[in-house]
């Protein structure tokens, strides 16, 4: 392939990476984190069960298992509109090298459970 076509291809895939991240945005609402995200969330599914996902108004905190558990910085929480009323957010915050784009986590409240998007059978309840 020539570098000409190649450096083509490349700029096509750049505008539509553009397209597509401006047309999710007109879809979401930049919000802070309330009383329905906030807080430990736990879950007794199969190599989970020992895990927890906490929700600060600053912070996502990772319970890796154990006493290990790894925090980041939230830098945007997005809410998404949902046609059938369940409340969908994004979390970005910031990975373990800084100088990357945020990270997002996609989340979904559902009644009184949270479901990520990239485990979409594990349901994590609010720790009592």
């Amino acid at each position: 392939m020539k570098v000409r076509t190649l450096l083509v291809l490349l700029g096509l895939l750049a505008a539509a990476l553009v397209v597509w991240r401006s047309e999710r945005g007109a879809h979401m609402e930049a919000v802070d984190v309330t009383t329905e995200l906030s807080g430990r969330w736990t879950t007794e599914a199969p190599g989970y069960a020992d895990r927890f996902l906490e929700i600060r108004s600053d912070r996502v905190v990772f319970g890796r298992g154990g006493d290990d558990a790894i925090s980041h910085t939230l830098v945007g929480v997005y809410r998404e509109s949902e046609e059938d009323g369940a409340a969908s957010f994004v979390l970005a915050y910031e990975g373990e090298d800084v100088e990357q784009p945020p990270v997002e986590l996609k989340v979904r409240r559902e009644r009184d459970r949270l479901v990520l998007a990239n485990q979409p059978n594990v349901s994590w309840t609010r720790a009592r």
